[in-house]
């Protein structure tokens, strides 16, 4: 039934046309976020818009108070929420995990999922959706939801600081969605700036970090994101005191 429903899926996708604006890279620093309105149960959005790889992308900070709860269902996108601080309780497909900071929700087309508060006090989280502008071959795509814990990310140390892979696999619209997380010692860039033709996101989790867009630098703290174009030039280095981490976030 669930390959049934992805066929159809398949087919009422192809069928989609509209446009949205295109995005550049750039910088989104969390401190244009307001955080008395995430907590009155407003969503903040962040970017919308399209790219080479989405027809439309969608990214917003949220937040749950007390018990308060979300249900969550898209039909035609796929969703992708991350957990900046707090606990939230999901029930994907009628299956109860808690999600600690730092975890992964990956929801297919189709799929529902509610989100509750965990913890005592208020939860916050990013929420990515998005619809691609072409889809993999059927053979190829993987239509099933997960969930990627963060004390299950494996964390290997470097001489830099250390890495954790959380993830690399094709989606239901993804040839591949590739996470990982990258920790840098105070003072030291990831790598040389550098080009690849695919989307990616840096999200930064901890400290502050300087990222060069086409030899424009951009810094920002906690909470921040950053959007990098396909085959825009970019490099990023810990900008801070102590140690950074950030989410590197790849779609193609």
């Amino acid at each position: 039934m669930k390959i049934v429903l992805f066929l159809i899926f398949c087919l009422l996708f192809r069928t989609y046309s509209g446009a949205q604006e295109k995005l550049f890279s750039t910088a989104y620093s969390w401190e244009e976020v307001s955080v008395n309105r995430l907590l009155s149960g407003e969503e903040h959005t962040i970017l919308k818009g399209s790219t080479a790889v989405f027809s439309e992308l969608e990214v917003k900070a949220g937040a749950l108070a007390d018990l308060n709860s979300s249900i969550r269902k898209h039909p035609g996108y796929e969703e992708m929420l991350i957990v900046k601080e707090g606990i939230l309780d999901v029930n994907l497909n009628g299956i109860r995990k808690p999600v600690t900071e730092g975890g992964i929700i990956l929801v297919c087309p189709g799929d529902e999922f509610i989100i509750k508060n965990g913890s005592d006090g208020p939860s916050f989280y990013y929420a990515f959706r998005w619809k691609s502008a072409s889809l993999p071959p059927p053979e190829k795509a993987d239509p099933e939801s997960a969930v990627y814990q963060w004390n299950e990310m494996t964390f290997t140390p470097t001489e830099k600081g250390g890495r954790r892979n959380v993830l690399q696999r094709p989606t239901a619209m993804l040839n591949e969605l590739e996470i990982h997380t990258t920790l840098l010692k105070e003072g030291l860039p990831s790598h040389a700036a550098h080009t690849h033709p695919d989307d990616e996101f840096i999200l930064v989790k901890s400290g502050t970090v300087e990222e060069t867009i086409n030899g424009k630098s951009y810094t920002a703290g906690t909470g921040s994101l950053f959007f990098l174009s396909g085959k825009d030039n970019h490099g990023i280095r810990n900008a801070g005191k102590g140690e950074c981490e950030y989410y590197a976030i790849r779609f193609k």
